[in-house]
């Protein structure tokens, strides 16, 4: 898996294009664009990141567990 920005970037265009599409956009319309896009554009890229994450947990969970093994076996010593 790709660390997700070309995903993110496609998500965000996507995103402009179709609000830019719109015709007749007033100042104010145009000047809310930003937040109207960031509120569909952060929960694709919560969703995206947590699957990503789930997919790997187990190596990490299995790295930390090797890593405290070693600080453990140090400190005994």
């Amino acid at each position: 898996m790709t660390d997700g920005r070309d995903h993110f970037q496609q998500i965000f265009n996507g995103l402009l294009e179709q609000a830019l599409a719109a015709d007749g956009l007033t100042e104010d319309q145009a000047q809310a664009l930003p937040a109207q896009i960031l509120q569909s554009f952060v929960p694709e890229v919560a969703e995206f990141m947590l699957k990503a994450l789930k997919k790997k947990a187990p190596r990490m969970l299995r790295e930390h567990k090797e890593s405290d093994a070693g600080f453990e076996r140090r400190n005994y010593r």
